[in-house]
């Protein structure tokens, strides 16, 4: 038995694992939400009952996607944010002795290279939410767990602070001939989030530690995406506007072979068919 604990289940990405497994037939996958809300006592009784579920013979994984991902809420509170989240994610370490899978993120290299990323590449974050991501990643290391890099998810219940969102949400409107971005030249590795999640189970269950970057391998700059949203919506006749281009350099590009290679795992599906499903 493959147990998983679900540390945020009720986010984006939590809810979609949860639907995932409910359609994988003869799952041998069992998940169990933990409390992050609740008291100190509380969420220390929760996972001292999983642990004991879990037992010698059950191979146990605790997914940790509680966090706030604002990155203007965390710039806002700078240095505070990391303390926050370190606070809490020592006290899931301190009061655990399953294994952590923890959902980082690959703002953690920043944006000033063009080459793609491996693991082992140095870091530069990009803002207070990533170096809170590493501050971290260091615990989870530590604790011989695994640390998921996030590429930029996109799907059914995201985020409605984002290029994708804010492009759908202008289509709709009546008799639209433009569509305006801020900037379109940043470069992106863009993941639907059942890729994600069938990534995230994987690691449930092969026993491994270290660092994993999940995203596609395929990068895409933000005026392309966004030209790949209309063609799917068949509004092909619509002006791109750019309010504040920029000639900056600003691109995020991911080396997946470790991840692949480990969990046998690969992402299936494609930008445009991801985008057509969400419009």
């Amino acid at each position: 038995m493959n147990r998983v604990g679900l540390y945020g289940g009720s986010g984006f990405i939590g809810t979609h694992f949860q639907q995932i497994l409910k359609k994988i037939s003869n799952n041998n996958s069992q998940i169990h939400l933990l409390p992050h809300r609740g008291s100190p006592e509380e969420i220390k009784t929760a996972l001292r009952k999983f642990d004991a579920l879990s037992g010698e013979s059950s191979q146990a994984s605790i997914l940790y996607l509680a966090e706030n991902n604002e990155i203007a809420q965390a710039d806002k509170l700078s240095s505070d944010y990391s303390k926050l989240n370190t606070k809490r994610l020592r006290f899931i370490l301190s009061n655990t002795d399953s294994r952590i899978i923890y959902a980082s993120s690959v703002g953690v290299y920043g944006d000033l290279s063009e080459l793609p990323h491996h693991p082992a590449d140095s870091v530069n974050p990009l803002n207070s939410y990533a170096y809170s991501k590493l501050d971290c990643e260091k615990l989870v290391l530590q604790a011989g767990g695994i640390v998921a890099r996030l590429s930029n998810v996109y799907g059914h219940g995201m985020s409605k602070k984002n290029i994708i969102s804010d492009v759908l949400k202008q289509i709709t409107t009546k008799g639209i001939d433009s569509i305006k971005i801020i900037n379109g030249t940043p470069i992106r590795d863009m993941i639907h989030v059942s890729d994600v999640t069938s990534c995230l189970l994987a690691m449930t269950t092969i026993p491994k530690k270290g660092v994993y970057n999940v995203a596609t391998g395929i990068d895409v700059s933000m005026k392309d995406l966004v030209m790949t949203i209309l063609e799917a919506a068949q509004l092909g006749g619509c002006n791109l506007v750019e309010s504040n281009q920029s000639k900056a350099t600003s691109c995020i590009s991911l080396d997946i072979s470790k991840t692949k290679e480990v969990f046998e795992w690969s992402p299936c599906i494609r930008l445009k068919d991801g985008l057509k499903e969400l419009i």
